[in-house]
């Protein structure tokens, strides 16, 4: 695993830089020092949900589960995909996408050299605003379609 280099210090990981910016800004998490994740605990709009991070192959990851397709409606799913594939292109920092297990995720990624709080900061931010973006959406759409529209 490579090592980053920081002025002054010891050289630290980017798992450990990762567990440095958590505990810097407060964040309450758990961490997996076998499969190298954190998971942070935030609550979102009233809802709890967890962020998880790791790191990969020279990547910084991050993802956010906003909710399985299959508890979508199927009335409303084709247009949600579609405004989320739109959103990702209009929002440079908001990726949606679907994992394996047929989530609607949000992910982030950060080349591990390239590891500073405010990159990280800014990168997780998009995945908390990602998630008002996804709720936001899916209850106009879920409101148009109880309308009748």
């Amino acid at each position: 695993m490579r090592l980053l280099r920081v002025t002054g210090m010891l050289e630290i990981t980017p798992f450990e830089k990762l567990i440095k910016y958590l505990k810097l800004l407060g964040k309450k998490f758990e961490v997996d020092n076998e499969n190298k994740v954190v998971i942070v605990h935030e609550e979102i709009e009233g809802k709890k949900c967890d962020v998880r991070l790791g790191v990969t192959k020279g990547w910084v990851w991050m993802a956010l589960k906003c909710m399985a397709l299959s508890e979508i409606p199927e009335n409303i799913r084709g247009e949600l995909i579609f405004n989320l594939l739109r959103i990702n292109n209009d929002y440079a920092e908001v990726s949606f996408g679907i994992d394996a297990e047929g989530n609607i995720v949000l992910r982030e990624e950060i080349l591990d050299s390239a590891l500073t709080l405010d990159v990280f900061l800014e990168e997780y931010g998009a995945l908390l605003v990602g998630i008002e973006v996804f709720n936001e959406l899916l209850k106009r759409l879920e409101k148009k379609v109880g309308a009748g529209e």
